[in-house]
């Protein structure tokens, strides 16, 4: 008779501590639909949904290689232009190298042989005002600086200290635009060591191709149908967080071709990593 309760009150022990964890799985967890990613969502609704979204044309990039050979390098760079993987085409000398992407946009950077030593190099001595002065003075003459723009300057600080100065579009119908349309400009003590410029200019902000964006809840189930393979580095061992959930214009890769903003759900895992769901068509970016 003891064997017998003893038997039963593990059951019941066993039943209990089941019957919490599926609980806290089905409340807290939620699993993607390849059963292999786990995620804690608190991704907000916003308040202001706007009923339709158009999509926005943006000015096409025409790329005159020799020109920008040009404006980044004192001499031509020894040896032909290098294609990888015709994703960009590569320019560079001994002290600095240049990528061209298909979108029109560039990266510059210098080579860490020019660049000072991180144990010596000497402290920033100019304000992020000035920073910022020496940044917009740079885009002058490498790009050109936008008519209408927002700007952040923010700093690291440590062994290698640095400004970083970005330049973004203003809001477009009432959404931000994000993605690689903006101008990076990265400072140390010395001057300007990277450079990133991916602005293009909107040309019929009053499109009237007009669309009902796909719901909030809709984008979500979108993102855990199709999220399992299109990021990188995630793991069936790691609960995720997904947060953020805001209208936004995105626009595709930099190593594609394209003329258009697209409204997009904007997601962040782990508040880092951005993931976009087309509001228009679905579509995962």
């Amino acid at each position: 008779m003891r064997r017998l309760l003893v038997y039963l009150s593990l059951i019941l022990f066993a039943i209990s501590i089941s019957g919490c964890s599926s609980q806290e799985q089905s409340d807290d967890i939620t699993i993607d639909k390849s059963g292999k990613l786990k995620f804690k969502i608190i991704a907000t609704k916003p308040d202001d949904i706007p009923e339709v979204v158009t999509p926005v044309n943006v000015e096409e990039k025409k790329i005159d290689t020799q020109q920008l050979i040009n404006m980044f390098f004192s001499q031509t760079p020894p040896g032909d232009v290098h294609y990888q993987n015709n994703r960009y085409e590569s320019i560079e000398d001994d002290k600095a190298k240049l990528r061209v992407y298909p979108s029109g946009a560039l990266r510059y950077s210098l080579k860490p042989n020019v660049l000072p030593d991180e144990e010596s190099e000497p402290p920033i001595t100019y304000s992020k005002e000035e920073a910022l002065n020496k940044a917009v003075d740079y885009i002058k003459n490498h790009g050109g600086l936008p008519d209408q723009y927002e700007t952040r300057v923010s700093s690291t600080q440590g062994i290698s200290p640095l400004y970083v100065v970005t330049l973004k579009h203003k809001p477009i119908n009432g959404l931000p635009v994000t993605g690689v349309e903006k101008i990076e400009v990265v400072l140390d003590s010395q001057g300007v060591r990277e450079y990133f410029y991916g602005w293009r200019e909107p040309i019929n902000v009053d499109n009237t191709e007009e669309h009902q964006p796909i719901s909030f809840e809709k984008a979500i189930d979108i993102f855990l149908d199709n999220i399992y393979g299109n990021v990188c580095r995630l793991n069936s061992n790691t609960i995720y967080t997904l947060s953020g959930g805001r209208l936004v214009y995105h626009t595709p890769l930099i190593v594609k071709s394209h003329n258009k903003w697209i409204p997009a759900w904007e997601f962040k895992i782990d508040g880092t990593t951005e993931v976009y769901v087309n509001a228009i068509n679905g579509e995962l970016f």
